[in-house]
C-alpha cells in the first residue's frame, strides 16, 4: 500500500501541476510603466474651450451687473429746459435758445391740417377746375409781369442807362414783388435817366425798336456763335446786342 501510494500520483495534484506549467502568468502593472497624470499646459490645452467659454461668461455677467442704471432726471430736465441751437463761430458754440414747441401750438397744427384735408374733400369738382384755372391765370400774369419788367429794363438800357457802382439792386424777392409801375418808377430814378422815359407809348416804341435783344458775353465762344448766327439773316430793325461783362455786376443782378 505504501509503495503504490508514493509511487503513483493522485489526479488532483497532476491536474494542477499541469496547469501550473501551462498557464501563462498575467502581467502586473510595475512603478515605471503607470500612467503619468497630464501636466497643467497639457490639461489646459485639452480644455482651452471650456476655459473660454467660462471667461467670457463671467466677463459679461460683471460688466452687465456693473453698468449704472440709466438716469431718467436728467432726461426729463432736458425735456422741460428749452433746446440750445449750435451756430458755428459763436464763443461757447450757442448763440440762441429754441424754445420747446407748446402742446397747444400742436394741437392747432393738427387742427389745421384736418380743416384743410376737410376743405379739400368737400370741393366739388366744378370747385377743383375753377381753383386750377384760377392758379394757371395767376401764374400766366406772373410770367407776363416778368416779360413786361424785362422789355422795361432793355429799353432803359438802349437809352443809354447805366446803374452806378454805389447803386444797391433790390433782392429778387423783392423785385418779383414790384409792380410793373413800380419797377418802371425804379430805373426812372437811377441817376442820368430821362425822366420822360417811361411816358407815353414806350412798350409800342419798344416792340419796334428792340425785337431781338441778345444777353451775350464778349468771351463766351457760345455767345459768339449766336451772334454770328444772327448776322447772317437780315434781320430788322438790327438785333440789340447787350454784352453783360462789360454792364457790370449790377445788371446781371437785375436780371434775375
Amino acid at each position: 500500500m505504501i509503495g503504490s501510494s508514493s509511487g503513483t500520483m493522485s489526479p488532483r495534484r497532476g491536474l494542477s501541476a499541469s496547469w501550473n506549467e501551462k498557464a501563462p502568468a498575467l502581467p502586473l502593472p510595475s512603478a515605471s510603466k503607470r500612467a503619468r497624470p497630464l501636466s497643467l499646459p497639457a490639461r489646459v490645452k485639452r480644455r482651452w474651450p471650456l476655459l473660454l467659454a467660462l471667461a467670457l461668461f463671467c466677463f459679461f455677467a460683471t460688466s452687465f451687473l456693473s453698468s449704472p442704471a440709466p438716469d431718467t432726471s436728467l432726461a426729463e430736465a432736458q425735456h422741460n429746459t428749452p433746446g440750445r441751437v449750435g451756430t458755428p463761430g459763436s464763443a461757447d458754440g450757442f448763440e440762441r435758445e429754441a424754445a420747446p414747441v407748446a402742446e397747444e401750438d400742436v394741437m392747432a397744427t393738427d387742427d389745421l391740417f384736418v380743416q384743410r384735408l376737410e376743405d379739400t374733400k368737400a370741393r366739388t369738382p366744378a370747385q377743383v377746375v375753377a381753383d386750377e384755372d384760377a392758379a394757371r391765370v395767376a401764374e400766366d400774369k406772373s410770367a407776363e409781369q416778368k416779360r413786361d419788367k424785362l422789355r422795361a429794363l432793355v429799353w432803359w438800357i438802349a437809352r443809354g442807362g447805366v446803374f452806378p457802382d454805389d447803386y444797391r439792386i433790390p433782392s429778387a424777392g423783392t423785385m418779383d414783388k414790384m409792380s410793373q409801375k413800380e419797377w418802371e418808377g425804379l430805373l426812372a430814378d437811377v441817376e442820368g435817366t430821362d425822366e420822360h422815359l417811361f411816358l407815353h407809348d414806350w412798350a409800342e416804341e419798344a416792340n419796334m425798336s428792340q425785337r431781338v435783344t441778345v444777353f451775350s458775353k464778349s468771351f463766351c465762344p457760345f455767345s459768339m456763335r449766336a451772334k454770328d448766327i444772327l448776322s447772317e439773316y437780315p434781320i430788322e430793325p438790327e438785333p440789340f446786342i447787350i454784352e453783360l461783362d462789360r454792364r457790370g455786376a449790377l445788371l446781371q443782378s437785375a436780371l434775375v
